[in-house]
């Protein structure tokens, strides 16, 4: 709008000065301007009576003057038709805004509009942009819905413990004369409970820390071979005891630039999960492989009582399916949301699958 304003007032000063150059060339008396600047050997003659001049024309003189007028004329009109096409172009402008805007409001209500070719691209983009906020909005409303799930199971997770320790400690002042065979059982239930407490909220705090704290990894190259042949040592006591088939089908050779000990524990978590969801005498299949892309290890459990529709919350804080509430599996369901935020901060990502009575973990690690 400004550079259309600047050429406007130049225009119109050159036209001014064209004016003025034009009256002083030619003024009032046009014969005797005419005359004097454009003729030589002038002389008066009279013919019938009548007075007229007689003489030669200066035609150098006359053509350059004429070139400067055609040029004044030419620079004139480029300025009148440039502020006409800039007034038109400003109302085309101001138009199509309108219309865009008006084939906005009608798409953001729903409402059908006329199919336009002029305005097919820009059509494509709201709608896409307006699929994206949908998204976006159902995204939000999916993460406030699981933030409140999760309060909810960290309340509950919370007050069972709370409850028993607040229970056995008002028995204790209750009942003086208690025998000391009771009054040890109710300290020790209350302590046990204590530290069950003590240690959903050191799990919390590590959640927490770690969702914080993306970039402060102590990386080295670690076996993950020799990690998970550890692990299944760590918890041969368990799977003796339920009599598990462990099937190791790992490269011997997959190192892999890790923090060590947050690695070790995001996996300690995904095994222990497929130990405790896996029926008695089951199997439990451990893969890995590497292509171009990165290393992918699988976890892979006979989970022939799992529920698939909970496969879409199994990594979020806190929940855990009735099988383990009812059967009270030692967890407060933050160990896989643990061992995501340490996977994710390692620049991989992790996802589950639940197919044919089979629970799956897929991770992806970049070389």
């Amino acid at each position: 709008m400004k550079g259309r304003i600047k050429k406007f007032f130049i225009g119109l000063m050159i036209l001014i000065i064209s004016m003025f150059l034009l009256y002083m060339l030619i003024g009032s008396n046009f014969l005797h301007i005419f005359t004097s600047n454009y003729m030589f050997d002038v002389r008066e003659v009279e013919v019938y009576g009548k007075a007229y001049v007689e003489g030669k024309l200066y035609w150098d003189l006359i053509r350059n003057h004429i070139i400067i007028l055609i040029f004044l004329f030419y620079i004139i009109l480029f300025f009148i038709i440039d502020f006409i096409i800039s007034r038109k172009e400003e109302t085309l402008s101001e138009n199509s805004i309108m219309e865009i805007q008006e084939r906005i409001n009608k798409l953001i209500k729903g409402e059908t509009i006329d199919p336009n070719p002029l305005y097919l691209s820009i059509d494509n983009e709201i709608i896409q942009i307006l699929e994206d906020r949908d998204k976006v909005y159902q995204l939000n409303r999916e993460n406030i819905i699981q933030q409140n799930q999760s309060m909810a199971f960290l309340a509950h997770d919370l007050k069972t413990p709370l409850t028993s320790i607040i229970g056995y400690l008002t028995l204790l002042e209750d009942e003086p004369g208690i025998s000391e065979n009771n009054r040890r059982k109710y300290i020790s239930i209350a302590l046990d409970k204590s530290r069950e407490l003590e240690k959903l909220v050191q799990q919390f705090f590590q959640l927490a820390r770690l969702q914080m704290q993306s970039n402060n990894l102590n990386k080295k190259e670690v076996d993950f071979y020799n990690l998970i042949v550890q692990m299944r040592e760590t918890f041969y006591p368990a799977i003796a005891e339920k009599e598990l088939k462990v099937h190791l089908d790992m490269e011997e050779k997959l190192i892999i630039l890790a923090d060590a000990d947050l690695m070790a524990r995001s996996f300690y978590n995904i095994f222990k999960n497929a130990i405790s969801y896996t029926s008695i005498g089951g199997n439990i299949w451990i893969k890995s492989s590497t292509d171009e892309k990165g290393h992918t290890i699988v976890f892979e459990n006979e989970a022939l009582d799992f529920q698939p529709e909970y496969i879409h919350y199994i990594f979020d804080p806190f929940f855990r399916t009735d099988i383990s509430r009812n059967k009270e599996i030692e967890g407060a369901g933050l160990g896989l949301s643990i061992s995501k935020e340490i996977i994710e901060n390692h620049g991989g990502n992790i996802t589950a699958q639940y197919e044919d009575g089979k629970l799956k973990f897929n991770i992806k690690l970049p070389k």
